[in-house]
């Protein structure tokens, strides 16, 4: 009876998910437009709508015991007041669908790499481009593009997969976010996120729904730096060097997250 119940009402959320997205697109960042004058101030509200609008669907999804969750050290990611700061790489393992909307629910101005497509798609195009958020399509453009927004404060959250955790591949990261940390020599931040069951992955649509309340944990762990490495390459071999290093580091934590999180081919 209870896996009837929220096979009922899954899909009635991300229902309400999409509508609230397009309210969002279409006529508050229009709102924003035409009160707000600074783009810095539209792009600061945009953003905290945004996180908002998230929370208040992680709400919904726990009062109606679809999912539970649990946020573990994130205090750790709050700059202190009036402190002039640089952002630093937010780096997570990306078991499910929501777990962008899970992490951007806690932090109200948080950057974010996201695939071209989404720039085209019809639900999701205007967030992107009222909150600013960064595309993955120019390797290049991207570090220039990255590395000015730490500077200037921002953190910037990426999924080093690139996109969710597939049972059917082996584990891998992109060298993205190891190469930006590189070149902008800001650090890693890692989030862990572990599940008690299989949800919303990769093989897993929303209408699959597991027999158990499937439980998130989110942690915000250990920073990484880009190693020191001798002098005694060229300067891109150099700098290829200490990003591979510091992926590997990366992809073991990481898989050691994912592997927690459910036994892959069952």
């Amino acid at each position: 009876m209870y896996t009837l119940y929220r096979a009922l009402l899954t899909p009635l959320c991300f229902i309400v998910f999409n509508v609230g997205a397009l309210v969002l697109s279409q006529v508050w960042f229009h709102l924003l437009n035409l009160v707000v004058r600074s783009p810095q101030k539209r792009q600061l509200y945009a953003r905290r709508s945004i996180s908002l609008s998230f929370r208040c669907f992680i709400g919904l999804l726990c009062l109606l015991h679809l999912i539970k969750v649990r946020f573990e050290h994130f205090e750790r990611l709050r700059p202190e007041v009036g402190a002039a700061r640089q952002g630093v790489i937010l780096v997570a393992n990306h078991p499910s669908l929501i777990d962008y909307v899970l992490i951007a629910s806690r932090l109200e101005h948080v950057n974010c790499v996201v695939k071209e497509q989404l720039k085209h798609n019809f639900f999701f195009k205007g967030i992107i481009k009222a909150s600013g958020y960064l595309a993955n399509d120019d390797p290049e453009a991207f570090l220039q593009q990255g590395s000015a927004c730490l500077h200037q404060g921002e953190d910037l959250l990426i999924f080093p997969e690139g996109t969710r955790t597939s049972r059917l591949r082996e584990f891998r990261l992109r060298r993205g976010a190891a190469a930006l940390a590189v070149h902008s020599g800001r650090p890693l931040q890692v989030i862990t996120i572990t599940l008690s069951t299989e949800f919303l992955s990769k093989e897993k649509r929303w209408y699959h729904v597991p027999k158990t309340c499937p439980e998130y944990v989110l942690s915000v762990g250990e920073q990484l730096t880009p190693e020191t490495l001798p002098q005694d390459a060229g300067a891109d071999e150099h700098l290829a060097l200490r990003t591979r290093a510091l992926n590997r580091r990366l992809t073991a934590i990481l898989q050691t997250a994912t592997n927690r999180s459910f036994t892959y081919g069952t």
